[in-house]
């Protein structure tokens, strides 16, 4: 899945004042029912149970966990959020959702949103730069 896809998550918690998200697998080396454990480098789907990737938020490692490439990218949405409630604190959250839907081209929803890469660091590069023109 490309990595907007988890991205978004952040611009969708921001609008819709979602105050957590549970991501169910962080650690899960299993196959389904924990039947059997699987080596999450060579089996990212528990097996083809799940959609790879989504058993497990960290891979096992020498000197402690390594964090996944969705982990990561999860971690950037978060980031995105505290952008947008720093902006909100210039102008409001109405006017900062009028700015994402307005660089979206569309409302963003659950099931609609923009689905290209740039839109998302495009959007946060306008958005650091309106927070600048406040902060000077």
């Amino acid at each position: 899945m490309p990595a907007y896809r988890n991205r978004i998550i952040g611009l969708q918690l921001y609008k819709y004042d979602i105050k957590g998200f549970l991501q169910w697998g962080y650690n899960f080396y299993y196959s389904m029912h924990s039947h059997y454990p699987i080596n999450p480098y060579f089996t990212t789907s528990t097996d083809m149970t799940y959609p790879s990737g989504d058993p497990f938020s960290v891979y096992p490692g020498d000197d402690g966990p390594y964090m996944s490439m969705r982990a990561l990218v999860f971690k950037e949405a978060l980031q995105d959020i505290e952008v947008c409630r720093t902006l909100e604190k210039h102008v409001g959250k109405d006017k900062v959702v009028e700015l994402i839907e307005k660089e979206a081209g569309m409302e963003i929803t659950f099931s609609q949103y923009p689905r290209n890469k740039e839109f998302i660091p495009n959007l946060m590069e306008k958005i650091k730069a309106k927070i600048k023109e406040y902060e000077k």
